[in-house]
């Protein structure tokens, strides 16, 4: 766990450790969601193998540290204006599942903990992001989840399957 992890994670815990706090009041949903993605993009960043492919087709080279902004998110990354590629930031575990898992959950730091280190966000190109949605498991996982023993079913049932290749970004904390 890197600073950055620690500092959202002990953010996540006193919100949900605190005895005013609503989670149906106004956006706290949303918060907690944002606030666990982002805990998930300061970690490594995982490289589909459909992503790697492509990569190394244009002889795109990706240093373990590397802005992820800057480099690959969007229209204005140096992958987009060079190469005309779009990929995700893709979460294995849908945040909305991650937060109400920690919900159920005795919300103590080292179990909140525990459940977000299950996830992995992995970059995949448009396409695979767009199958994801097309088997509608934006926000869902399959019926046969369980975050120990079988959390791949979604990238399974979309056909994306993840390297031992990753990144750290190091520019801004993204959602």
């Amino acid at each position: 766990m890197n600073k950055n992890q620690e500092q959202i994670l002990h953010t996540i815990h006193q919100i949900l450790s605190s005895p005013v706090f609503d989670i149906e009041l106004g956006d706290n949903k949303y918060l907690l969601g944002n606030l666990i993605a982002k805990y998930s993009n300061c970690g490594k960043l995982y490289i589909s193998e459909k992503t790697q492919t492509k990569l190394n087709e244009i002889n795109f080279k990706l240093d373990k540290d590397i802005n992820y902004i800057k480099y690959l998110y969007g229209k204005k990354s140096l992958l987009y204006r060079k190469h005309k590629i779009k990929v995700v930031a893709e979460h294995l575990i849908p945040c909305n599942i991650i937060l109400s898992l920690i919900l159920k959950s005795d919300r103590t730091l080292d179990n909140i903990k525990e459940i977000m280190d299950h996830n992995v966000v992995t970059i995949v190109l448009e396409e695979e992001d767009k199958q994801i949605n097309k088997n509608k498991l934006r926000t869902k996982v399959t019926e046969d989840f369980h975050i120990i023993t079988n959390k791949w079913g979604r990238y399974t049932s979309s056909d994306i399957s993840v390297t031992e290749n990753y990144i750290i970004n190091t520019g801004n904390i993204f959602r």
